[in-house]
């Protein structure tokens, strides 16, 4: 094989790219979609992808665990929300 060469393959009903034909797709789960294509990689545009890519300040990156906390505050300010009104009417859902 020529350098610069490779072949993928491609799933017909997602898109999804692999190195090696798989029976199912793991994305869309459907099977027997995935055809062989042969695609040409130059390093320049290897390098063209990498310099478009933007760069961020770690001030603007929300990570998983603050989404975390976000997720629980709600549930909590809901959760306390059903208490205040539990105890106002004087009842008690038992789950």
């Amino acid at each position: 094989m020529a350098k610069g060469k490779k072949t993928a393959f491609f799933c017909q009903n997602c898109g999804h790219e692999e190195s090696k034909w798989l029976g199912q797709c793991p994305m869309c789960k459907e099977w027997s979609t995935f055809v062989e294509e042969r695609v040409t990689v130059s390093k320049s545009s290897a390098i063209k992808e990498r310099k478009s890519l933007e760069v961020l300040p770690l001030s603007k990156v929300k990570t998983e665990s603050e989404e975390m906390q976000q997720s629980f505050f709600d549930m909590n300010e809901v959760s306390s929300q059903d208490d205040n009104q539990s105890q106002e009417s004087g009842q008690f859902d038992i789950f």
